[in-house]
């Protein structure tokens, strides 16, 4: 049976193609309000009362275009903008 996800539930997967520091640590897929999103995680650190403490840090980027962005997309391309 394929893997299905489920509203409001996502996962996460090593990153076993990182090749520089920038490059996500995990990644996977997340849907949330019916909207699939691409899921990236950055292992972090930060310094509290000299303690050192990890946390992830998260981006989530929409798998399809939104509506409003592809209609931005269509209006940029408009023929009467373009000079030819």
């Amino acid at each position: 049976m394929p893997f299905e996800q489920k509203e409001g539930q996502g996962a996460l997967f090593k990153n076993d193609e990182k090749e520089e520091e920038h490059h996500a640590d995990f990644n996977g897929s997340a849907l949330i309000g019916g909207v699939a999103y691409w899921v990236n995680a950055w292992i972090k650190t930060y310094e509290k009362d000299g303690i050192k403490r990890k946390y992830y840090s998260l981006s989530f980027k929409p798998k399809q275009p939104t509506r409003v962005a592809a209609e931005k997309t269509v209006r940029d391309m408009d023929d009467d903008i373009i000079p030819f």
